[in-house]
This record gives structure tokens, C-alpha cells and sequence, in this order.
């Protein structure tokens, strides 16, 4: 059984922003990402296996992955919604300018950083000629 599906994905200046569905009762194997990705769960849930700790991502968990770590995801309960921005490398050098390392993973439900995530998905939900020149 295929585990998620694409239902949308654009490339908007150096960043690849994609909406994705993921089938109740199935697993991601342990696999890793070509480039940094920070994803909020937008609807339903899941458990994160990373470095042999579990996470479990509730609506509005937001995490935040470095490229090259390893993970899986089991969507036990049932389907998830997420929205997700992969970082090109050129991205994460411009971070470190300003002493900024983005080397490890992270997992947050604060509301002001939930706002802006959810501004990010409405803009990317009503892509217009002028969203390209960002």
C-alpha cells in the first residue's frame, strides 16, 4: 500500500513547499531527506521514530529536520494532512551568517511560529502570478 500521497508541491526561490496525505494504518520507513525540512501536521496525527526516541505529532506540531537524518513515521489512528518547506543547502548557509545553526531536529506547538506557518500554507493554497517573485 502506498503510504502518502503528493496532492500538491511547488519550487518558490530556493525552497520546494508541498502538501502531503498520508493513509491511515501505514508506515514511512526509516529513510532520510536530501534537504532540511520544517512541516506542521495540519489534520490527524502520527509517531516519528528518530535516534531511538518517539515523537508523536498531534495537529499543530511543527518539526524541523536537518538533511541526512534518519527517520520513520507510522500513522496508526488516522490519516494525516501536512504541509511541509524543504530548504535548499544555499538556504541553511545564509542561516549560519547570522550564528544560527540548524543542525538538529526540533518539535514545537507555539502559537505565534503556528501563525506564521499557517499564513505560509494559506499563500501557498492561493498561488497568484506574484508569488513567484518572493
Amino acid at each position: 500500500m502506498k503510504h502518502d500521497s503528493v496532492v500538491r508541491t511547488r519550487e518558490v526561490a530556493g525552497f520546494r513547499l508541498s502538501e502531503n496525505l498520508y493513509n491511515q494504518n501505514t508506515s514511512v520507513p526509516s529513510h532520510e531527506h536530501d534537504q532540511s525540512v520544517l512541516w506542521i501536521a495540519l489534520d490527524g496525527n502520527c509517531n516519528e521514530v528518530q535516534s531511538g526516541r518517539v515523537r508523536e505529532h498531534e495537529t499543530f506540531t511543527i518539526s524541523f529536520l536537518p538533511e541526512s537524518e534518519m527517520h520513520s513515521l507510522h500513522f496508526p489512528r488516522a490519516e494525516m494532512l501536512s504541509f511541509g518547506i524543504n530548504f535548499s543547502s544555499r538556504w541553511l548557509e545564509r542561516t549560519r551568517e547570522f550564528r544560527l545553526a540548524l543542525d538538529y531536529s526540533i518539535q514545537t506547538r507555539r502559537w505565534p511560529l503556528i501563525g506564521l506557518f499557517m499564513k505560509c500554507y494559506q499563500e501557498f493554497l492561493n498561488h497568484d502570478s506574484a508569488s513567484s517573485l518572493a
